[in-house]
């Protein structure tokens, strides 16, 4: 299997590598949009609010729903992780369809 491949260690790190850039451009574009929505007055807390609640509820949902639907066959039952990582990006692209343009609105003081 993977794990017993002699390069394991370098696919894994060329994989958390790549991954870590992809997650990059995303939180920096994401970041930018959040601070356009909000007033001054409000921004930070508006934009930590909304990033740790969907933290929460996200992040800390996805193992107990992939625990459910997996269980202690993951390795048979692959289809339930992938299945919650495809559920999660339908709703982001969802979402991300919903959104305003900003561009060149005055931002809210």
């Amino acid at each position: 299997m993977f794990r017993t491949s002699p390069n394991f260690f370098l696919i894994a790190t060329l994989l958390l590598v790549v991954f870590a850039i992809i997650h990059g451009f995303m939180y920096a574009a994401e970041t930018a949009y959040w601070a356009e929505l909000f007033p001054t007055k409000y921004r930070y807390t508006a934009t930590g609010t909304a990033y740790h609640l969907t933290a929460i509820v996200a992040g800390g949902l996805s193992p107990l729903i992939i625990t459910a639907l997996v269980g202690t066959q993951y390795i048979a039952r692959w289809w339930g992780q992938a299945l919650v990582i495809a559920l999660y990006g339908i709703i982001s692209i969802i979402c991300f369809l919903m959104l305003e343009e900003t561009k060149g609105k005055e931002l809210p003081e």
